[in-house]
């Protein structure tokens, strides 16, 4: 992982092989970020898991093992009010065929390579669970 930072920008480069969670919670905490934004994300993944929200707390889950272009990616990054940290995305991932699969982004690998932005919010924002919805519901201070 190469990491670039300047203010409150980071332009990160991710390797083959590399877990896309894991990364992203390594330079949040390292870096203390408030609230991360993913503005962009360029690159291939594979072994990703995908999620449709289905209501009350539940998702549908998709696995695929096959390689994918990044179409699309972004979302943000925070903790829960216990510490947990969460990483809330969205991707389209495009198929060697041209078609999309898309949706929550649960987990991945990083394939080839894996270029992002971030940008840390100077905002106090954490997740709470709510149990109506049953999801760690974004909260603003």
């Amino acid at each position: 992982m190469e990491v670039a930072k300047k203010d409150n920008f980071f332009v990160i480069r991710l390797r083959d092989g590399e877990d896309l969670f894991s990364s992203l919670e390594k330079i949040y905490r390292e870096n203390k970020m408030k609230f991360g934004v993913v503005v962009s994300g360029l690159g291939m993944l594979r072994r990703v898991k995908l999620g449709y929200f289905l209501g009350q707390g539940k998702y549908k889950r998709s696995k695929y093992r096959s390689v994918f272009e990044v179409v699309s990616l972004e979302g943000n990054l925070s903790l829960t009010d216990e510490g947990e940290f969460i990483a809330h995305l969205h991707t389209v991932l495009g198929k060697k065929n041209k078609k999309t699969v898309g949706g929550h982004l649960l987990s991945a690998e990083v394939h080839n390579t894996l270029e992002l932005v971030l940008l840390d919010l100077p905002v106090k924002a954490e997740r709470r669970f709510d149990p109506k919805t049953k999801l760690f519901g974004l909260e603003l201070e």
